[in-house]
């Protein structure tokens, strides 16, 4: 989805978290794969994401259930 929505954005992962970068805008809360529920993850750091990124539409219309 964000190859999608948001090209050009850099993911930097650190040691609790996962920094995502998009046009000037940061979302640093992204949980790692040590935080993830059973390596799923949620809908909601996905919707938080897209907004600050401001890709909210975009993200919509690739994940569906984000639009719920």
């Amino acid at each position: 989805m964000l190859h999608k929505c948001a090209p050009g954005h850099t993911w930097e992962p650190k040691t609790h978290r996962i920094h995502v970068t998009y046009r000037g805008s940061a979302f640093r809360a992204l949980p790692t794969a040590g935080k993830l529920s059973k390596g799923h993850l949620e809908c909601g750091w996905v919707r938080k994401m897209a907004r600050k990124l401001n890709i909210v539409d975009c993200a919509n219309k690739a994940l569906p259930v984000l639009a719920n």
